[in-house]
């Protein structure tokens, strides 16, 4: 049996030739590697490939006659190379179902798992004594996988300490014996021999096993077929435990899931791939003939794909704009379950499940007041219906948080349609006094909130049900191109009105609690005014389609000193706007300088005389509510009105609104002053300045882009693409930190404020400790006031709110290059 097992392996051997050959491949096989997964692939002292990967590559290719080019690098851009068809395989790479949309994977050669390792002569004998002693602590290598492992299996958070490597691990082990590390088992192994740590021992049993594979491009059958044939002549010849017990000492069948269970078994598999073998030659022939007939149907096919993906990354948007709010956030549905949550919901709550009657659970959870809990059962548990369509406001309640530490919180509800429902948490200083209100004023004051909340909710439900209607009707197979393009134009357009109301929403609650500053800044008027108009034109906010011009004013010079995205912002809110009052084409944004010497920032537009009163008397009475830094609403239709109102309050100013009753204008205006002729600095700030469209060359440059959003990483490899700049990235804010602290050549790093594991806060304090001269850039949805000090102070350069203004950023790159 075993001499007729051979032939029929030899002779499936052939026919991966015959495959390979067929298909046009070339002979020689480029292969990926890392450079630093010790002990599997890694460059030597030498610097040559090296480690059990390598060496059971080699030994296969020797045994097959195929002749093979490996290129290590960094991890990230060998898969990026990989993906982008650079390479023919990967020399090794754990499986999962999300990779294997990518890549065809060879049978495993190698079960990777992970183990408990203690001090020899220590009481923990497996991971129940970890759960049930509290004096005992787990180290583990960064991973977001074994956090969230022991956290799910009742460690608690505070008694696991992640470290950078496992060598650290390991020496706190050896140093105390209520000290234990869960590590991956051979790896670990390993490192300890390699380091003479001989007191340490592992215990109980192994714990997520993974398999390990060489990786291949979709649909490389041969090479695949090659592959699997190697390593199956590898088990059989003895090399493959040759080369594992050079590695990880005695060799253990449990690591292998190359073990032959049976002849039987491995005749029916071979047998098998020979048919794969011949149906895909067949199809090879096949798909030749199609390509050629169908190659102008394939290039529709692959427009209307490219539409679709861009669809998806404006559906997935509405997440993101939860996800970046400044406050807890959870979205329901009325059949009472959890739909999403924000991660500052989850910071504070843990994640929470998406089945039926979860939101129940959480509740009776969280609110231990027996009065509270009975009022809330009476409002929610046994009408959510009626609570997804009112958009009720729920008063203030005591909620007990993952930790056990209970807040005092307030909580809105705002419907959006379609059987769902947001709930945003704000939370309220415990000890500080409630202010008590005569009844009759209390009573006003609910049913003002009430209103508001009523009209806010209206108004994210408008562009929702545009987005999900569209979104909707793209699902059409019959649907043509140009219509596609129109649909996703409507989504990608309201998607926007739903960030600029939400963002909005943030900026009132930080005004209501007294937590939004400014912090000053000499500003060049003209720039700042082309860049709003720019902003604006690029995503039209206006549902009447309305034209907006800029105004180019004769005085180059002007410059006021406030803050930067407070300004930004008003002017934004001011121009979204103006589609109540406008008639035609005829909206103006510009400036000019008042004879009191003030910079007076103006927005005019045509307008019937009735629309004019009813403006003018919208900021009366707005205004008179506005008292000691707090709004009072009337109702949330006219939220960025309400908005620009306060926060031109904050820098100093006052919206005026003027008509000139013969052209039927009305204008809306504001002035601040003007610091052109009396500050030195503000002068050389304003000859510094850009005036005009550069490109940029920054070969030889290294940029490293933290976010854990690819769609973000997408966005800025395009903005970098024409500068020739050499772009890594990192995942989130520990990912970034471990690349600054291997990488020596990194020139700058563009840093995403918002992100799991690690912030970017924290990820830049210690980068900074690492490489203080190293000039680091944040990103941010959100940077009003103390929050831009805030960034700049734990050792930021500069900071850009998203979405990021293409030319401030490149410009200041390249100022920071050329310093």
């Amino acid at each position: 049996m075993g001499r007729y097992l051979s032939r029929v392996v030899y002779f499936l051997f052939f026919f991966g030739f015959v495959t390979q050959s067929l298909s046009g491949q070339s002979p020689i096989i480029k292969v990926g590697s890392d450079n630093a997964y010790f002990p599997f692939e890694y460059l030597n002292d030498d610097r040559d490939p090296d480690g059990f990967d390598i060496d059971l590559l080699h030994s296969l290719v020797k045994e097959s006659g195929l002749e093979v080019k490996i290129t290590t690098g960094d991890w990230f851009i060998i898969k990026d190379k990989m993906k982008n068809g650079e390479f023919d395989m990967l020399a090794g790479m754990y499986y999962n179902p999300d990779r294997a949309e990518y890549y065809d994977f060879t049978m495993p050669y190698i079960i990777i798992t992970h183990s408990v390792f203690v001090k020899n002569g220590s009481k923990i004998e497996s991971l129940n004594d970890i759960k049930e002693d509290k004096s005992i602590r787990v180290v583990v290598e960064n991973s977001s996988i074994l956090h969230k492992y022991l956290t799910t299996n009742g460690v608690l958070p505070e008694r696991i300490l992640a470290v950078e490597n496992q060598l650290d691990a390991l020496f706190l082990v050896e140093d105390s014996y209520t000290t234990c590390a869960l590590l991956p088992d051979l790896q670990a192994k390993y490192v300890a021999k390699k380091n003479g740590l001989d007191d340490i021992e592992t215990v109980g049993l192994p714990i997520l096993p993974r398999e390990y594979s060489f990786a291949v491009s979709k649909g490389d059958t041969a090479l695949l077929n090659t592959l699997n044939i190697g390593l199956t002549k590898m088990h059989q010849s003895g090399k493959y435990e040759e080369i594992f017990e050079k590695w990880f000492g005695k060799y253990n069948p449990t690591y292998s899931a190359l073990e032959e269970k049976s002849s039987i078994f491995w005749l029916i598999s071979i047998f098998l791939t020979v048919i794969l073998v011949f149906v895909y030659l067949f199809m090879q022939f096949r798909l030749k003939k199609l390509v050629v007939t169908n190659k102008k149907l394939n290039n529709e096919i692959k427009q209307t794909n490219q539409v679709l993906k861009d669809v998806y990354k404006n559906e997935t948007l509405l997440k993101r704009i939860i996800e970046y709010s400044p406050f807890p956030i959870a979205m329901i549905h009325e059949e009472g379950y959890f739909v999403f949550t924000n991660s500052g919901f989850e910071d504070l709550f843990g994640k929470q499940s998406d089945k039926a009657g979860s939101v129940n659970r959480w509740l009776s959870e969280a609110i231990k007041k027996e009065q509270e809990q009975s009022f809330i059962k009476s409002q929610f548990f046994y009408n959510p219906k009626d609570l997804v369509i009112q958009g009720i406001n729920i008063s203030v309640y005591t909620l007990t948080t993952k930790t056990g530490e209970e807040k005092l919180m307030q909580l809105h509800f705002i419907s959006l349609g379609n059987g769902q429902l947001l709930i945003f948490f704000y939370g309220l200083e415990v000890n500080q006094e409630k202010t008590v209100y005569p009844k009759s004023t209390e009573k006003k004051f609910k049913e003002l909130k009430s209103s508001f909340l009523l009209n806010v909710s209206h108004e994210i439900r408008s562009p929702m049900n545009v987005i999900m209607g569209f979104s909707e009707m793209m699902k059409t197979d019959d649907l043509a191109t140009d219509e596609i393009k129109l649909y996703a134009g409507m989504i990608h357009q309201n998607a926007q009105m739903l960030l600029l109301l939400l963002k909005n929403i943030g900026t009132l609650v930080k005004i209501d609690a007294e937590e939004l500053h400014i912090t000053p800044e000499f500003i060049l008027v003209p720039g700042i005014i082309n860049s709003v108009y720019k902003q604006f034109k690029g995503v039209d906010y206006l549902e009447n389609n309305v034209s907006v011009s800029c105004i180019e004013n004769s005085v180059k010079d002007l410059i006021v000193n406030t803050n930067r995205g407070i300004l930004t912002r008003i002017l934004l809110n001011l121009l979204s706007y103006v589609d109540k009052l406008a008639i035609n084409d005829s909206v103006k944004i510009g400036c000019e300088l008042k004879r009191n010497k003030e910079v007076n920032f103006f927005i005019y537009a045509h307008c019937k005389e009735d629309v004019y009163q009813s403006l003018s008397q919208k900021i009366k009475i707005a205004a008179a509510n506005y008292t000691d830094n707090n709004l009072h609403f009337n109702s949330g239709e006219d939220l960025n009105l309400y908005v620009s109102l306060a926060l031109i309050k904050l820098i100093g100013s006052k919206l005026e609104i003027n008509r000139d009753e013969k052209n039927e204008k009305s204008k809306l205006s504001f002035s601040l002053p003007n610091f052109s002729d009396d500050d030195p600095v503000a002068q050389y700030k304003t000859r510094s300045l850009p005036n005009k469209k550069q490109q940029f060359n920054w070969e030889g440059k290294k940029i490293l882009i933290a976010d854990d959003n690819p769609d973000s990483l997408d966005y800025f490899r395009l903005i970098f693409k024409s500068t020739k700049a050499e772009i890594i990235t990192a995942k989130d804010g520990s990912d970034a930190y471990e690349r600054c602290r291997k990488e020596i050549n990194i020139d700058l790093v563009l840093m995403d404020w918002l992100m799991p594991i690690m912030d970017g806060e924290t990820s830049t304090k210690l980068i900074k400790q690492l490489k203080p001269t190293l000039p680091i850039i944040a990103v941010t949805a959100f940077a009003l006031g103390d929050e831009r000090t805030k960034i700049l102070q734990s050792g930021c350069v500069a900071y850009y709110p998203k979405p990021v203004n293409k030319g401030e950023l490149l410009s200041c790159i390249d100022v920071l290059f050329n310093k």
